[in-house]
Formats: structure tokens, C-alpha cells, sequence
């Protein structure tokens, strides 16, 4: 597995985790993610 799919995969919780928990912040706060960097990476 290369980096890129470790990334990928990461990123992919984080939404997941997001639409789970129904609250962006909290996904963010919980996976050690800045608020701001989810929606750069939805982009």
C-alpha cells in the first residue's frame, strides 16, 4: 500500500466519520484534524 492509499483511506474515514456523527467539527476534533483542512480536502 503506498502513501497516497493510506491518505486516501484516512481522508475517507474522516468524511465517513462526518456524515455518521451528522457534525463536521466533532469528526474533525476526534480524527486530529483542523476544521478548515476537511473542507479543503472536499474540494
Amino acid at each position: 500500500m503506498t502513501n497516497d492509499d493510506v491518505l486516501y483511506r484516512s481522508r475517507l474515514r474522516l468524511f465517513a466519520l462526518a456524515e455518521a456523527i451528522g457534525s463536521v467539527h466533532e469528526a474533525c476534533r476526534l480524527m486530529g484534524v483542523h476544521h478548515p483542512t476537511y473542507y479543503r480536502l472536499r474540494a
